[in-house]
């Protein structure tokens, strides 16, 4: 029996994303820190869609996480045909001011997570030549970030890694895309110390369900949820990159709290 596992399913885009490949009586495996969320999020799902909900309550920042994850699935025959690394968080702030636990913890949820996961389950997805992997990236991913440095730091690694697979597995049944949404209505603001009152902000609804029948085509490596998001990142690429990050600073300054 195959799963969709996706990763911080408990609340915002993961959960949303659950949501909808609930919707199509996808079986899913949830992996996230909150085991109550998780509990409550399985009950709905499996109530609704009468579907199987698997969950599993992980700190996903923990260097073997991801380890321990893929090793959870194949103890309990959970065969991961597709594979959504959802888990992240960011940080707001001049770097020289953060906590360097926090940003540590970042890189190591953002991008060394990310990377085992895609390592670990793609290796049997080849094995089978079939499976999807969506990697959650960001309109961050196309600039630096100054005031969030290292979170627009992880995101750019995401989205270059996500290209450079899709071009691996070309001539393969194997899909991969990155997923690259703009300022979305979630709790991220909270955990970021920062705030985007000053910016319109898609709901998760609307991004999840755009994301969602993008994905569902298999066709694009990068997408881009929201017109204005779309425009923004056409207008960015005309411009010199010294600019641009005086163009983000500027911008970014006006989200402190």
């Amino acid at each position: 029996m195959t799963r969709v596992l996706i990763t911080g399913a408990s609340s915002g885009i993961g959960k949303q994303l659950a949501n909808e490949y609930a919707k199509d009586k996808n079986n899913l495996f949830l992996v996230a820190r909150n085991e109550e969320a998780l509990l409550d999020l399985k009950r709905e799902l499996e109530d609704k869609y009468t579907i199987q909900v698997e969950i599993l309550s992980k700190d996903l920042s923990e260097e073997e996480a991801a380890k321990e994850v893929y090793e959870y699935a194949l103890k309990n025959n959970l065969q991961v045909s597709s594979l959504v690394n959802n888990a992240g968080f960011g940080d707001y702030g001049p770097f020289i001011n953060s906590n360097l636990d926090k940003q540590v913890n970042m890189i190591n949820l953002n991008v060394n997570t990310l990377t085992k996961f895609t390592h670990l389950f793609l290796k049997d997805m080849k094995k089978k030549n079939y499976g999807n992997i969506i990697n959650l990236a960001s309109v961050a991913s196309f600039m630096p970030g100054p005031q969030m440095s290292v979170y627009y730091a992880t995101k750019a690694y995401v989205l270059s890694l996500t290209e450079a697979l899709s071009e691996e597995l070309k001539g393969t049944n194997i899909y991969i895309t990155a997923v690259c949404p703009g300022p979305t209505k979630t709790d991220f603001e909270t955990n970021a110390s920062v705030s985007f009152s000053s910016v319109r902000m898609q709901s998760v609804a609307e991004m999840v369900a755009y994301s969602y029948g993008e994905i569902s085509k298999r066709k694009k490596v990068i997408i881009i949820p929201g017109l204005n998001n779309r425009i923004y990142i056409r207008f960015l690429k005309l411009l010199p990159k010294s600019v641009i990050r005086k163009i983000v600073n500027q911008v970014q300054s006006k989200f402190r709290r």
